[in-house]
């Protein structure tokens, strides 16, 4: 349980991070974005933690922070080309 909370809040983290970074380089940012974009960074950080579960890169609390990384960026990526190809129809 506290695996996911742990994986939970550093998918959050990242995610709102990049949202901030976006939306401070680009216009296109919208608040479409900024609701869905950390939920899937929290999905995709617990998603890859537990399906990419081995030794990949550094350990934090028991927590690989790789996979965790790559699933809070890639899972929202795909959210914000979802949305703004939406937008664009």
């Amino acid at each position: 349980m506290l695996s996911i909370i742990l994986s939970g809040f550093f998918g959050l983290i990242i995610s709102v991070a990049i949202t901030f970074i976006a939306s401070k380089l680009s216009k296109k940012v919208s608040l479409a974005h900024w609701i869905v974009n950390p939920l899937l960074g929290i999905l995709g950080a617990i998603a890859a933690n537990y399906l990419l579960g081995g030794q990949y890169g550094p350990v934090i609390f028991g927590q690989t922070i790789l996979p965790m990384l790559a699933g809070s960026i890639v899972l929202p990526g795909v959210g914000s080309w979802t949305i703004n190809f939406i937008n664009n129809k």
